[in-house]
Formats: structure tokens, C-alpha cells, sequence
């Protein structure tokens, strides 16, 4: 009867699992969303019957995703269904942060794996060709001016080219922060979910609380200081200190908006104050430095502890 029981509630989430398959491959305004819930059944499902029986219903998965969709949007249905069974493995075990850690990890081979794969398999380096793209379109737009003098146009042209050349240095980084914001995304949609199914997953660390070791200041110091040698453009040494310190930079910017939720929760404020800020934040960039800064006052003098 038991077997039964899992076999039914399994062929329930694989339709599940299909339904917002199909939405995120077919309604692009809905897939932004939907996508997030692509590892929603394999949580729920790996925390009632275990990992095992969650190997089962990725099995069926993905026959659903070649069925409903091609060899091109397996990925996608690997990538998610993967880091759901990882995630429940460790929600089940009462271990939230280790969720989110091992939703991150999980995420982040994924597209290791795929930004691999696409260009040895199928020759397309989507980062690059995204980056040539970005650069052709400013040289366009520079030419659409033709009373510009000569000389500004070449200046731009090169520090634009800089930058985005930079952007394709930073790439490992920037995999590893995406992965986690998603990893993010996926615990904040989820949790609610499993509550209301009144799975006991544990707790987690109130966001406001969250504070990184002090030890972080002084790798950033370093790491900024020994980008200050002149080392060739495209070493390996100066692009892992340029991801090193993206990264870390990261990390700062988190530690400051934690700050901002502690002091807006210990002064009362509404929820929606702290969240607002951080919208803000991402709306106006300049305000990036700002917050960095004050996590790195908050890392480095304890600054919510002088807060009553």
C-alpha cells in the first residue's frame, strides 16, 4: 500500500514538474517565474519518501522533458531537479543553510557543465558571442555619430572594450554569485510552501543576523593591494585576484544590506523598508559603494552591536 502511495503521489509531481516545464519553455512572460519552481516537486517529494525514491521520479522527469520539450531544454530539467533532490536531502536532515550551500554548489556544476558541453559540443560560446554582440552594437552607435570627433569615439571604444572585457575575466565569479542567488530564490519560494504543507525542515539564521568572519576584511585588503602590481592583463594570476575580489566584494555588499534588515528591525520599522532599500540599491548602482562600506564598518567594528 505504501508503495502504492509513493508511486501516485510521484506520477502527481512528475505532472507538476511538467506543467511548469512546459510554461517556462512556451510563455516566456511566465517562465521568469515558473522556472523557480521547476525543483518545487523534487524538494517536496525527496522530503516525504528520501533521495532514492527522489532518483525515481528524476528518471521520469526526464522522459517528460524529452517528450514535452527536446534535447535542448534537458539542462534546464537536469539543473533544477538535480539541486531540488539536493536541497531536500538536506531539508529533511533539519539543515537549511546546508540547503541553500548545497543548492549553490549543485547549480553552480551545472553551468559549468553546460557553458562546457555548448562549446565543445555544439561550438557556441553564448558568454562570448553575447560580449561581441555588446561591442559591435557601441561601435554602431559611436559611427551613428558623425560630428563626434575621431579621437573621443577611439577613447570610448577602448574603455568600453575594457569593460567588457573585464566581464568575461569576472565569468567564474559571476557563476558562483548567480548560483547562489538562485539557490536563494529557490529556499524563499519553497519555504512558505513546505510550511504550509507543515513539513518540519528546520530554521534557518533570520537574514538580519546573518555576519561573515571579520577575516574577510583583511583577504579583501590583500587581494585589493596585489591588484595594484602590474601584472599582464590576461595572466592567470590578475584574473583569479579579479574574481577573487568580485566575489568578495559580493560578500561586503551582502554583509551591509544584513545590516540594514538588523537596524530596521531593532528601530521597528516596517518589513518593507529594508526591502525597498535594496530595490533601490540595484535600481541607482552608485549606491553599491555605500552599502559595501557599511559592511565593511559592520564587519570590521561591530557596528549593529552599538545599535540599541
Amino acid at each position: 500500500m505504501k508503495r502504492t502511495n509513493v508511486l501516485t503521489e510521484g506520477a502527481i509531481f512528475v505532472a507538476i514538474y511538467t506543467v511548469f516545464l512546459l510554461i517556462t519553455l512556451y510563455v516566456p512572460i511566465l517562465s521568469v517565474i515558473s522556472i523557480f519552481f521547476l525543483s518545487t516537486p523534487f524538494i517536496i517529494f525527496g522530503i516525504r519518501h528520501g533521495i532514492k525514491q527522489s532518483f525515481v521520479l528524476l528518471l521520469a522527469s526526464i522522459v517528460m522533458t524529452f517528450l514535452v520539450g527536446s534535447i535542448v531544454s534537458l539542462p534546464i530539467g537536469l539543473m533544477f531537479s538535480v539541486t531540488g533532490i539536493i536541497m531536500a536531502y538536506f531539508y529533511r536532515q533539519k539543515r537549511q543553510l546546508f540547503a541553500l550551500i548545497g543548492g549553490t554548489i549543485s547549480l553552480l556544476i551545472n553551468f559549468v557543465l553546460d557553458y562546457a558541453l555548448s562549446i565543445v559540443f555544439l561550438g557556441v560560446d553564448l558568454f562570448s558571442d553575447v560580449i561581441q554582440q555588446a561591442k559591435s552594437s557601441v561601435k554602431e552607435t559611436l559611427a551613428a555619430f558623425p560630428s563626434m570627433d575621431e579621437e573621443m569615439k577611439k577613447t570610448m571604444m577602448e574603455q568600453m572594450n575594457e569593460q567588457f572585457d573585464l566581464l568575461m575575466n569576472l565569468l567564474p565569479s559571476m557563476f558562483v554569485i548567480v548560483s547562489f542567488m538562485l539557490a536563494v530564490i529557490i529556499h524563499i519560494l519553497n519555504i512558505g510552501i513546505m510550511k504550509r504543507l507543515k513539513l518540519n525542515v528546520g530554521t534557518i539564521t533570520p537574514f538580519r543576523d546573518w555576519k561573515f568572519p571579520k577575516s574577510i576584511i583583511w583577504y579583501y585588503l590583500i587581494a585589493t593591494l596585489l591588484m595594484l602590481i602590474n601584472l599582464p592583463k590576461e595572466s592567470f594570476v590578475n584574473i583569479a585576484l579579479y574574481n577573487i575580489v568580485f566575489v568578495l566584494q559580493t560578500v561586503l555588499l551582502i554583509q551591509g544590506f544584513s545590516f540594514i534588515f538588523y537596524f530596521c528591525h531593532v528601530k521597528k520599522l516596517s518589513k518593507a523598508v529594508p526591502v525597498l532599500i535594496v530595490i533601490g540599491t540595484f535600481i541607482l548602482p552608485i549606491l553599491l559603494y555605500p552599502v559595501r562600506i557599511l559592511g565593511i564598518i559592520d564587519l570590521g567594528f561591530n557596528l549593529r552591536g552599538k545599535i540599541r
